[in-house]
């Protein structure tokens, strides 16, 4: 059995032979090709690794270190931080033996590069400082440029933005000096644009973005798709900085073709990120947090793609009304921010001169944020508090005439779903969904022979009846709280009729609020498709038949025709809409302890025993029937 040759003996063999050089060539022949078709192989790269590091030889050594920095390059961009790391040892260790600076300053350059990525910030600036000066003593532009993009990521990543600013600057500004420099100047401008993106100043940061498309000519072709990832994913956030859905959305098309090509793991991570927070901006929030949350498995901590996530995800935990998570989250980050930026401070204190005053920009931005979430935490207990006590108030309006105290839950529910499909802001979105939960909470003044009257009102109860209107916008009127506000114009106004004979104020057409519209639409159907006391319940289909025959009278007729599209569609989607549109409200232990009660009455009224008196829940409405000949307005 033959005893296996170590790599390094097979090596010296080749030396001997006469063989070694024609062995480097061959690889580097190999990687430059494999780079080039975008076929690398991860066991091709180890193998070469490890054959590299055992050569004990002087012979070719500029060929080695070629196939070294090919090692390098390739972990760093599959994510392989081990192998980069050693690959990247292994290159310095034999510049630093062979004396020649331009391959030294390679060296510390990509040892810079590769230890940020995996959040050793006191190793990466080191690296930074020698190989910046190295390059002043070849006196070479090329090489401080080079020097000075690395020095500008490290220091940003580190949260030192200020100072990250200063070597960009100055990177940016050699770039552009000299024309075999351009590709620096816009990777120069990319990273000023991150920084600008972190320090809100978006504008400007997309001006950055578009003068690095005008000066990205003069990349090399394998580097080039790994470029314009980073640089369309920078443009995705300043984009949805500004607002720009449009904008966001069209450069994450572009960020995404870019990462099929570039055909790497960073690649497929950057654009997971890119994709995140376009669901967490203007998608859906949920769906943005799992993307964030797959990705940041296969992240090192500390590295920039990590702190970005970590920023993504308290941003969609606040936008879910998931506060104290967000603040613990940002207290965690800012906790290991701080242990980098500390560590980061101590290697710059003692073994680099460049820059010479640092300031934490990231530390005081996450501090400011902290703060920030301290106090909309505080904001949204308090306004939970207050919103958990006037549900309370419209439930117990509620039972009134609903026994079950769902109707108000699933016409806010629908009436949220219908204004996600209408496109409206996120904002009125969500005020849609508290004013449909407490449209109705006027009927708690109103006696409760009227509500259940099973008979027709005379004209002194329906004018007691139409009271609630005013009533609830009174109850809810003068908070501070946007939700609550809104939901005092519905409370008020949701009687209103497109032709204007509605109540309380007789508007007409477009003065009516447009909430007040939507909801006016959705409680009718509501009220159809459930019924009350004095009215069966009708199909779904019969009753957007109605709600049809009322547009231009009774509703707004695009908004009719739109419920009516969108209705069928999610009928379509989910046959038992009633039970989609509760599931939240079943998470609710009164709503609960209702649903039982309800079912332990029905259970009762079928064995034919009597129901108890003063009947103040009166049994749930049978489903089907014939459909009611009254105007479809829900009393």
């Amino acid at each position: 059995m033959d005893t296996p040759v170590p790599a390094g003996e097979r090596a010296r063999r080749l030396d001997r032979s006469g063989e070694l050089k024609p062995k480097l060539q061959r690889i580097a022949s190999e990687a430059a090709q494999r780079q080039a078709s975008g076929q690398a192989s991860r066991d091709f790269y180890l193998r070469s690794l490890e054959w590299l590091v055992g050569i004990n030889s002087s012979a070719c050594v500029s060929l080695r270190l070629q196939c070294l920095q090919d090692c390098g390059k390739y972990f760093y961009l599959l994510g392989d931080k081990p192998s980069a790391l050693r690959a990247t040892a292994a290159f310095r260790q034999l510049a630093v033996k062979s004396g020649q600076k331009e391959w030294i300053r390679k060296a510390h350059s990509y040892c810079a590069i590769v230890h940020a990525d995996v959040g050793d910030f006191h190793q990466s600036l080191i690296y930074c400082g020698q190989a910046l000066r190295t390059a002043r003593e070849l006196g070479s532009s090329f090489d401080e440029a080079v020097v000075l993009v690395n020095i500008g990521y490290a220091l940003m990543i580190a949260g030192l933005q200020t100072d990250a600013m200063r070597a960009l600057d100055r990177a940016y500004k050699l770039g552009t000096s000299e024309p075999h420099l351009l590709p620096y100047a816009s990777s120069a401008a990319i990273n000023i644009a991150q920084i600008l993106f972190r320090q809100g100043r978006h504008e400007s940061g997309i001006e950055y973005i578009r003068k690095s498309l005008d000066l990205e000519h003069g990349f090399p072709p394998e580097q080039y798709n790994q470029h314009r990832v980073t640089l369309e994913f920078n443009y995705v956030q300043l984009a949805v900085g500004i607002g720009d859905y449009a904008l966001a959305d069209a450069r994450l098309s572009l960020c995404d073709e870019f990462a099929r090509k570039a055909n790497t793991k960073r690649a497929s991570t950057i654009v997971a990120l890119a994709r995140g927070l376009c669901q967490i901006d203007h998608g859906d929030v949920r769906t943005g947090l799992a993307l964030l949350r797959t990705a940041l498995q296969g992240m090192a901590p500390m590295t920039d793609e990590w702190v970005d996530a970590q920023m993504f995800l308290i941003r969609g935990l606040e936008k879910l009304g998931e506060v104290q998570e967000a603040l613990t989250s940002v207290e965690a980050l800012a906790s290991a921010l701080g242990d980098a930026y500390r560590s980061s401070m101590r290697a710059l204190s003692s073994e680099i001169e460049f820059p010479s005053a640092l300031r934490p920009d990231q530390l005081n931005r996450l501090e400011a944020e902290r703060t920030r979430l301290q106090l909309v935490a505080a904001r949204h207990q308090a306004v939970q508090a207050k919103r958990e006590a006037i549900e309370r108030l419209a439930m117990t309006a509620q039972l009134k005439d609903d026994w079950t105290g769902l109707h108000g839950h699933r016409v806010g529910c629908l009436s949220r779903l219908f204004a996600e499909h209408l496109q409206l802001k996120e904002g009125v979105v969500e005020q849609l969904e508290v004013a449909g939960r407490l449209h109705d909470i006027g009927k708690m003044a109103i006696p409760d022979q009227v509500l259940r009257s099973g008979s027709a009102l005379s004209a002194a109860e329906r004018e007691l009846l139409n009271a609630h209107a005013r009533i609830g916008g009174d109850l809810l009127a003068q908070s501070a709280i946007p939700e609550l506000q809104c939901a005092e114009v519905v409370a008020r106004h949701h009687h209103e009729r497109w032709d204007g004979e509605g109540y309380p104020s007789k508007m007409k057409g477009k003065r009516i609020p447009v909430e007040c519209r939507i909801i006016a639409i959705v409680d009718c159907f509501d009220a159809m498709t459930h019924g009350r006391p004095q009215v069966r319940p009708v199909s779904a289909s019969v009753a957007l038949g109605e709600i049809q025959v009322q547009k231009g009278k009774q509703f707004d007729p695009e908004l009719a025709d739109g419920f009516v599209g969108f209705m069928q569609q999610l009928i379509a989607d989910h046959p038992d809409v009633s039970s989609y549109l509760e599931q939240s409200a079943r998470k609710s232990p009164l709503t609960d302890a209702m649903r039982e009660l309800g079912d332990l009455l029905a259970a009762v009224s079928e064995e034919g025993r009597d129901r108890p008196a003063a009947a103040h829940l009166p049994p749930p409405p049978r489903r089907g029937g014939a459909p009611s000949t009254r105007s479809p307005e829900p009393l």
